[in-house]
């Protein structure tokens, strides 16, 4: 005998149906949700996919979730309205499971629009807060709501503690893993407000594994009064010192007037590094184009001159835009012992260590800057003008600090790829960084192996903002990477050659007219996070950010002829198309495979993207893939 559930009128059968079932599915997500948005993500694993691509699927299952909760609360109070109006409703309301079903699909609406982007970039702490606090007041009220059915749909609660119990004890893991004695994890902190970067220097002596090229690590710093508070950021260099290879000096302790115990009497000088690209100070220039040392490679979009004249040396003779009396933040070029070999710049504080460059906006990485620069002292190297000589950099914060790591993908592409271009801006240079101090430290460890990899050419295209950023990272990062074979177009790694382009976007120099492309001043971002992320922090009003004056310099030497430096805005695509073309153009090109490479602000990363899809779209493309970095969550 059959059956059938009859109903007093069709809409009160589509009410019941439809909002069983959209509650139903509303429940089966929120798995999902948790998962996606955990930092260990077992998916991550088996896919290969970043966590952004899981954040994007995180925001979207939970903004259906949202819609679904909403309209099974819709469904239901139009059910019993119909019954009996609003009295029918209180009735309903006052039940335990009903109000808390409902209490939960508003908090599910508030939190929904407490989680824009502007918000996020904005208010990050505020935002966290709040996503954890209505997480937790959802999750417990859709647990009470569900009680009714006697555990029938409890399943999906305990799915999601259990993700986030795991996730927990990941982190730990990955935090004892780093150093089983956490807690006394010591980091120091520089920050140089004409580059304005902070850069953090975190040793790893301690660590069961060897840090890898193009991870993150999530950073908590204990000493800070937030000290709950952890923020991802791309390794720029990790520095792995042999035994074979004896100490390295510390820096800021060894390498001063007196020092003569740990340096050795023969010194040699960091190589080249960047053209000072304002005159704000010497007449002298009076060109209407500057000649920056340029690489005249035809593989490139646009050609400039060399110059070999006085006008190409690197910053030489600069106090960085202030008298060498009054500015405790200037740099001098350390000094290391010549015996000393590395294709991985040696660290300032510790024989293995893994270097942050950090943009400082405000909140976490504003504190950053604020200890930082606390901790600066101008009687840390004395200092005496009537010489002429330049004091050290400043006195490092020593930080307590977790470190939650590794993350994302090790990516190497020596073996997978003939060249690599890198689309990149701000402080995404860590990107390149990290890749390209990974292959020097190869072919340190083994010139045989490395003289046979695949890659053969890896191009660099970096916009900046402040010259003095440029100017640091050449110096105290990429300097034995293009200091080998400063004279040739080939740099020191074994049959690689790398080239690099630095656009700086900040400013022109009066009277001159750009070299290379046509800029918008100013509008050359920060990357968002290739610091890795203190995007949520916005930029903070106020920060002296001194300009670089042209006229002297400080290491005498031209710029390496496989770097050079233009003003604007670079031209992406054409950089593009022309690596695409000189893959194509090569003998046995049917096998050669491109990597482009882009980390930076949003509307470069757009145009990266777009100019590499334009070149597949056409007939003699060849093999290319495109490689995003990014941490815009």
């Amino acid at each position: 005998m059959l059956t059938t559930s009859s109903w007093p009128t069709i809409t009160q059968q589509l009410l019941r149906y439809v909002s069983d079932r959209t509650g139903i599915i509303s429940w089966a997500n929120f798995p999902l949700i948790w998962l996606f948005g955990m930092r260990n993500n077992i998916l991550l694993w088996l896919t290969g996919w970043d966590f952004g691509t899981y954040n994007n699927f995180h925001r979207w299952v939970a903004r259906i979730a949202t819609v679904q909760a909403i309209v099974h609360s819709i469904g239901y109070t139009a059910l019993v309205w119909k019954d009996g109006g609003f009295a029918s409703f209180l009735n309903w309301w006052a039940r335990f499971f009903w109000w808390t079903g409902g209490v939960a699909t508003i908090f599910m609406s508030l939190l929904l629009g407490l989680s824009l982007y502007w918000l996020r970039r904005h208010a990050y702490e505020v935002f966290l807060l709040v996503h954890i606090g209505f997480s937790i007041l959802i999750l417990f009220g859709m647990l009470a709501h569900v009680s009714i059915f006697r555990g029938e749909y409890d399943v999906y609660f305990w799915a999601c503690l259990i993700v986030w119990v795991v996730d927990r004890a990941m982190r730990v893991l990955r935090i004892v893993a780093f150093n089983p004695l956490f807690w006394k994890t010591r980091a120091q902190a520089t920050y140089d407000p004409q580059s304005n970067i902070v850069r953090v220097v975190v040793p790893y002596n301690a660590s069961l594994y060897q840090p890898q090229p193009g991870t993150f690590y999530y950073l908590n710093v204990l000493n800070d009064k937030r000290f709950w508070e952890s923020h991802p950021f791309t390794v720029a260099t990790v520095a792995s010192l042999e035994k074979k290879r004896g100490p390295i000096p510390n820096v800021d302790t060894d390498v001063d007037a007196n020092a003569s115990s740990s340096i050795s009497p023969k010194k040699r000088r960091l190589p080249p590094q960047l053209v000072e690209l304002e005159n704000q100070s010497n007449a002298q220039s009076d060109t209407d184009d500057v000649n920056l040392g340029v690489d005249t490679d035809a593989d490139t979009p646009t050609s400039v001159e060399h110059d070999t004249s006085e006008n190409s040396r690197l910053l030489s003779n600069t106090n960085y835009g202030s008298t060498c009396c009054h500015n405790p933040y200037q740099l001098s070029s350390p000094t290391f012992q010549s015996t000393v070999s590395s294709a991985v710049s040696p660290p300032a504080h510790a024989a293995s260590s893994m270097t942050f460059l950090i943009r400082p906006y405000d909140s976490f990485t504003g504190r950053l800057r604020d200890k930082a620069a606390a901790a600066a002292n101008p009687a840390y190297s004395s200092t005496d003008c009537s010489t002429g000589s330049v004091p050290l950099r400043p006195a490092p914060a020593n930080l307590r600090v977790l470190v939650d790591g590794p993350y994302g993908h090790a990516q190497r592409f020596d073996d997978e790829y003939d060249s690599v271009l890198f689309v990149v801006g701000g402080s995404g240079i860590v990107v390149a960084l990290s890749h390209l101090t990974g292959l020097g430290h190869d072919y340190t460890l083994s010139k045989a192996t490395a003289a046979g990899r695949r890659l053969k050419h890896i191009r660099i295209i970096w916009a900046v903002r402040e010259a003095a950023f440029a100017a640091e990272v050449l110096q105290k990062d990429l300097g034995d990477i293009f200091g080998h074979d400063r004279d040739n177009s080939t740099s020191g790694m074994g049959g690689t050659r790398v080239t690099m382009d630095i656009h700086v976007t900040q400013s022109k120099p009066s009277g001159s007219g750009p070299v290379g492309h046509a800029s918008e001043e100013n509008d050359e971002d920060e990357t968002v996070n290739g610091s890795v992320r203190a995007s949520h922090d916005r930029p903070k009003n106020g920060v002296d950010r001194p300009q670089l004056p042209l006229g002297d310099t400080i290491l005498g030497e031209p710029l390496p002829h496989n770097v050079r430096v233009l003003y604007g805005r670079p031209d992406v695509q054409s950089e593009v198309e022309v690596a695409a073309r000189r893959g194509r153009n090569r003998v046995g090109s049917a096998d050669r495979k491109l990597a482009v490479v882009a980390c930076g602000p949003g509307r470069m990363a757009d145009e990266a993207r777009k100019s590499v899809v334009d070149v597949l779209g056409r007939r003699d493309a060849g093999n290319i893939d495109y490689l995003e970095e990014s941490f815009q969550w």
